[in-house]
């Protein structure tokens, strides 16, 4: 189940490389569909290969799982220093004056 994906892969373009070999019938083209096949089967082999050595779908899931910690962890950061520092209300309050001082101005000069 581990190499499931490399192996559907793997069988997946086997197939349509023998079925593009079987067709074939002048002596040129079988012999592009033989070495493409094994390219590709080479190609396959070596994957699954590195597949096994690496664990591709292991180490691609704990990169995600560590970036989506990291982001919890930042989140958690910003709310607990707009705790602390009570930002997102002083964001407020100086957009309010802005506002305010700029509707003040526009009236005092009509």
């Amino acid at each position: 189940e581990k190499y499931a994906v490399t192996d559907k892969l793997g069988s997946a373009l086997n197939e349509a490389l023998d079925s593009a070999t079987s067709t074939s019938t002048s002596g040129t083209s079988s012999e592009v569909s033989q070495s493409i096949t094994s390219f590709i089967g080479g190609t396959v082999k070596a994957f699954k290969a590195a597949d096994k050595d690496i664990d591709f779908k292991g180490t691609f899931g704990t990169l995600a799982m560590t970036a989506s910690d990291l982001a919890n962890q930042a989140v958690e950061k910003a709310v607990e220093i707009n705790d602390k520092y009570k930002l997102t209300g002083q964001l407020s309050d100086k957009i309010k004056e802005v506002t305010d001082g700029a509707g003040s101005s526009s009236k005092a000069s009509s």
